[in-house]
């Protein structure tokens, strides 16, 4: 036999897509207020919008990049449906597990909740 014939190549394996989180994530834009210091060591408070969150972190864009480790401030506000009921204000320290550049000088930020508090 020639070199090559007869030989069966197989197609490039699949990765299979594994989903890691152990919570669902709920991809609704709740208004979210973070604090904390930037890479460049400037603090900065920055008012946005939540990508997705879940009981244990966020996922959110910010102008200000941050490196991973960093200690934030969240204070993430959830509408409520109850007639004449306010809002529930969700008050947490987090620490960005995952931060990435992103189109327009943004960065993407994963957080980590280390505690949860209802106001």
């Amino acid at each position: 036999m020639s070199s090559g014939q007869g030989v069966i190549k197989q197609p490039p394996a699949v990765r299979a897509v594994v989903e890691r989180r152990s919570k669902p994530r709920v991809c609704v834009p709740f208004p979210v207020i973070v604090r904390g210091v930037d890479d460049s060591g400037k603090a900065f408070r920055c008012a946005t919008v939540v990508d997705n969150t879940s009981a244990g972190g966020l996922y959110v864009r910010l102008m200000p990049c941050v490196k991973d480790g960093t200690l934030l401030d969240i204070t993430l506000r959830l509408s409520s449906a109850r007639a004449g009921g306010g809002t529930t204000r969700v008050v947490t320290p987090g620490v960005v597990v995952r931060s990435e550049t992103i189109v327009g000088g943004a960065c993407g930020v994963a957080v980590a909740f280390i505690r949860r508090s209802c106001r």
